[in-house]
């Protein structure tokens, strides 16, 4: 993962660990074994965008790790987890909010307490790419029958 740091991930990070402000934490090896099996059998990706999530699984092996909630502008990858998440139920734990988009209500979510929303119809709380409340578990919905 060192290759992906910029000069400046590596001055926040020393900043951050020298207030102690960073916490090691460690996946279980269990769950990034399911994260790359249901990498290595999935046709709902494509070969580069395979890639892209096994260079960001990061995000979800720390998530997995401590609280399942990951804060993150990256909606490519968000999109590419809910793709994966019905095949692989395990990413569907992970709540995912974008800071940066209004619509989802993150400020109001945080100041509630950043705990996954429970919805009576499904069970789940889960949300659609792009139509996603901070909270919401992160199971993409396909569209039934007309």
């Amino acid at each position: 993962m060192a290759e992906h740091r910029s000069q400046y991930s590596l001055q926040w990070l020393r900043s951050m660990s020298s207030r102690r402000k960073v916490r090691i934490v460690q996946c279980p090896d269990a769950m990034k074994g399911l994260l790359a099996t249901c990498l290595d059998r999935t046709e709902v990706l494509t070969a580069r965008q395979r890639h892209a999530v096994r260079k960001d699984a990061l995000l979800l092996h720390c998530a997995w790790a401590t609280d399942e909630l990951v804060s993150s502008l990256d909606d490519t990858m968000r999109k590419f987890l809910a793709r994966l998440a019905p095949e692989c139920p395990e990413i569907g734990s992970v709540v995912w909010v974008n800071p940066a988009r209004h619509e989802e209500g993150a400020l109001a979510w945080l100041k509630a307490g950043a705990r996954g929303r429970r919805s009576a119809g499904s069970g789940a709380g889960a949300c659609e790419w792009g139509r996603c409340q901070a909270g919401q578990k992160l199971v993409r919905h396909e569209p039934g029958p007309g």
